[in-house]
């Protein structure tokens, strides 16, 4: 019991003695209870928030935003300080360039904040559902001016999320609201750790990774994940209040996808993912999903089709999306290692995640039938509306079978997943749904990796099944998905840099036209391995950026952030 006392001399700290309750086994916890005298523990229960929600609302969470120094953590033994010592350097800060909001007003204007709102629900929110919706709205009616605040950061990160997806946004240069995205991540590592702060940095991630800057992508959604821990996000459960499970369960995607992206293991692994479902028989589930109207766009998009207003249904959605990103995480964190050159292991972990993915498409809700829309014929698909965060599922099941085939040197899944025709298949149709229907400035910041894993299939399939000296001249499929990239760039610019990568391989030595290389020579080469064309090889794209220019930083165990903070005062660039 003596470690106890050392939390109980500093009354702000008692709510980590709860927390750590909360952490150990039923058993074990009414053993611990048993030993605390009962005064003792009703002061710890009197004290202490009872709920993460509770943490992060009322008086006590109110004082916190307005001293971003206090932060909700104890001060561990191992740190060799007391508390007092710790109080007086924890406020101190890097003195760097934090958004007062001012320019942010500016740039999105004439936009009004509740139309970029009504646009990030519509599009990004289905997919990656963590902000509470009434609890950003009533931020947007009420914002202070307390810069230090994380839902004030969390709410302009949203706006500038919407407005990047609106025909406002481009006459602007990339450049502004880049900097201005910079300077809200300064303002959130002002603020106080909260789900909020987390939020915003996972935003953040995915939009950086939209507009190129992999690298401070996959060291945000590294600094969200630490600060998730930090907060006992991980330790979610069916009682935990439902925005602390998603955001977590976010942070879980966010993580695999970028990493993925990046070639790199997951900070996460499926021992990190939390078992509980969100509850599907809810008001957001049944809610009527219908295109926000963009009322200051003076020049709106013409679709070729219109959405119609249905039950968004996008709570079951996020359920099995965040099934198949479990089964996605287990498998990057496999396959980008060493262990990968044994074919043994590589066939065995090749054949049980095709076998999960089957049994994961077989299980899908009625209204998600993928099976029968896989079965449809292009053009009778072109009159069924996928919703967008549909169009983001089913093409992240694409994505997944497509590593799976790139691996797949010896086509040993045919017939447990879809064959490569059927998968790219399904890319298409999934891409004309969306692009058919709505702006191409809407796209999600994933169809650039998705996209660019279907054409590297393409590139396979020419080489490998039919044989093909210059597999990709005059590819009908290909081309079509390369026009699709394109368009996702008008609202992610990351996506012209892998456009113009893929133009580059299209046109390169070895696949243009009127090349002599033989059938048998490329077929007997190296390109056996598309693993490059996926990851390393765009490095070697003048212009990309070079995605291993921080791991000495990181190497050395530091904070992402503290690594990217250092880069920042050693006159870097973000």
């Amino acid at each position: 019991m003596a470690f106890l006392g050392l939390y109980l001399k500093d009354g702000e700290e008692v709510d980590n003695v709860l927390g750590m309750l909360e952490s150990l086994s039923s058993e074990e916890r009414r053993n611990v209870e048993k030993a605390i005298p009962s005064r003792v523990y009703e002061k710890l229960v009197e004290q202490a928030p009872k709920t993460l929600s509770e943490i992060n609302g009322g008086s006590q969470s109110q004082e916190r935003d307005e001293s971003p120094d206090q932060e909700p953590r104890f001060l561990g033994l191992s740190s060799g300080f007391e508390n007092p010592f710790h109080s007086s350097v924890r406020g101190l800060h890097m003195n760097h360039q934090v958004s007062d909001f001012a320019e942010c007003r500016k740039l999105i204007d004439p936009a009004k904040p509740m139309d970029l709102l009504d646009i990030y629900f519509a599009y990004f929110h289905p997919s990656y559902p963590m902000v509470d919706k009434r609890d950003i709205v009533k931020t947007a009616m009420t914002e202070t001016s307390n810069i230090s605040s994380g839902k004030n950061c969390l709410l302009w990160t949203v706006l500038l999320y919407g407005w990047n997806l609106t025909e406002l946004a481009k006459p602007h240069p990339d450049s502004k609201i880049v900097q201005l995205m910079q300077q809200l991540t300064m303002c959130g590592l002002k603020s106080r750790h909260s789900i909020e702060t987390v939020q915003s940095l996972l935003l953040q991630a995915m939009f950086f990774w939209g507009k190129q800057y992999w690298s401070n992508a996959y060291m945000l959604v590294g600094d969200a994940v630490r600060m998730g821990i930090d907060l006992g996000l991980h330790l979610s459960n069916v009682a935990s209040p439902s925005i602390a499970r998603r955001t977590w369960k976010c942070c879980c995607m966010l993580d695999s996808l970028v990493s993925g992206r990046l070639g790199r293991r997951p900070q996460v692994t499926i021992m990190d993912y939390i078992d509980a479902m969100e509850p599907e028989d809810s008001e957001e589930e049944w809610g009527l999903w219908s295109p926000p109207v963009e009322r200051c766009s003076s020049q709106p998009f013409e679709a070729t089709q219109r959405y119609v207003a249905e039950p968004g249904r996008f709570v079951s959605a996020f359920n099995v999306n965040y099934a198949i990103n479990k089964i996605a995480n287990k498998y990057i964190n496999r396959v980008n290692t060493n262990e990968m050159e044994d074919e043994v292991i590589k066939s065995e972990l090749l054949k049980s995640t095709a076998i999960e993915l089957k049994e994961w498409k077989d299980n899908l809700p009625s209204h998600l039938n993928l099976e029968a829309y896989m079965n449809t014929d292009f053009e009778a698909c072109q009159s069924i509306q996928l919703l967008p965060h549909v169009v983001n599922l089913y093409f992240g099941y694409v994505s997944v079978c497509h590593l799976l085939h790139i691996v797949d040197t010896n086509f040993s899944l045919e017939g447990i997943i879809p064959s490569y025709d059927a998968a790219i298949d399904l890319a298409r149709k999934t891409m004309y749904s969306f692009f058919s229907r709505v702006s191409p400035r809407k796209a999600l910041p994933t169809f650039e990796y998705f996209l660019s894993l279907s054409m590297t299939v393409c590139l396979k399939m020419g080489v490998e099944i039919q044989g093909l000296a210059d597999p990709l001249y005059n590819n009908e499929r290909f081309n079509e998905l390369l026009g699709y990239l394109k368009s996702c760039s008008e609202a992610w610019n990351g996506a012209l840099i892998s456009y113009n990568y893929w133009i580059k391989v299209q046109q390169s030595k070895g696949m243009d036209r009127g090349n002599s290389t033989s059938n048998s020579e490329i077929t007997n080469s190296n390109s056996k391995n598309y693993v490059p064309y996926v990851f390393s090889s765009l490095q070697e794209f003048d212009g990309f950026p070079d995605l291993d220019s921080f791991s000495p930083i990181l190497g050395t165990g530091r904070s992402c952030i503290g690594a990217m903070i250092e880069s920042l005062e050693q006159g870097g660039t973000f």
